[in-house]
């Protein structure tokens, strides 16, 4: 985790975008629920992409878009101001994928340097199961990071125009203490690819770089707060 802090993260990524496949199947889904996404329907989402699991290579980044983000901002206001209430004695529940023994095996096996995606903790929450709990096994065991709350919107209608299940990423840390930021730079932080990478005890805020795109760093990693 050292050598991220100082030098980030730059590589292939495989975008997953299960959310969209899971609404061609049909499927009711309420993201600020403890939705758990078993890894064969990230799989299936792949495959109808276009993109087999063969194809992952080492040192792949996994990005998958579970539509938290996309539920969020479209939430009407009555349920918003439910959650708000609920959220001040509970921490949140929220979609992500369904730990397991098969999936930790492909991340091992596939030697895939981290993972991310657009809910508050990438695996579902509260865990389903412990015994194989990603959190513990990535971060404590492995020292993968985990991106949380990335903002997918925008790629996802990238990649399906581009027929694209693959993109490269680049992410660096920003180490310091302050950062002023004008209302100006604001806005264009809300319509970047924006998240944060986990890192056990610290996060770092991050962007995304697709090659049409800039890689936009503005917000002051101090001011976030990890949810791992």
């Amino acid at each position: 985790m050292t050598d991220v802090a100082q030098k980030g993260i730059a590589g292939r990524a495989v975008f997953a975008d299960w959310y969209a496949w899971a609404l061609k199947q049909g499927k009711q889904i309420d993201a600020t629920s403890s939705h758990a996404v078993p890894f064969s329907e990230i799989l299936e989402a792949l495959e109808s992409q276009g993109f087999n699991r063969k194809e992952f290579r080492k040192g792949d980044i996994l990005i998958i878009r579970f539509g938290y983000l996309r539920q969020y901002a479209d939430m009407d206001e009555k349920k918003r101001q439910k959650l708000d209430e609920h959220y001040k004695t509970h921490k949140p529940d929220n979609i992500g994928v369904e730990p397991s023994e098969e999936l930790l095996k492909f991340l091992w096996d596939s030697q895939i340097a981290a993972v991310a995606g657009d809910t508050r903790s990438f695996e579902v929450w509260p865990c389903t199961k412990l015994e194989w709990h990603l959190h513990e096994w990535l971060l404590a065991g492995w020292g993968m990071p985990i991106g949380e709350l990335f903002d997918l919107e925008e790629l996802s209608e990238i990649c399906a125009s581009n027929g694209r299940s693959t993109f490269f990423l680049a992410s660096a840390p920003m180490n310091v203490c302050e950062l002023s930021v004008s209302r100006k730079r604001r806005h264009m932080a809300n319509h970047a690819c924006i998240g944060t990478w986990s890192r056990g005890e610290s996060t770092e805020r991050i962007g995304i770089l697709l090659v049409t795109q800039s890689i936009i760093f503005l917000q002051n990693p101090l001011m976030c707060r990890s949810l791992s």
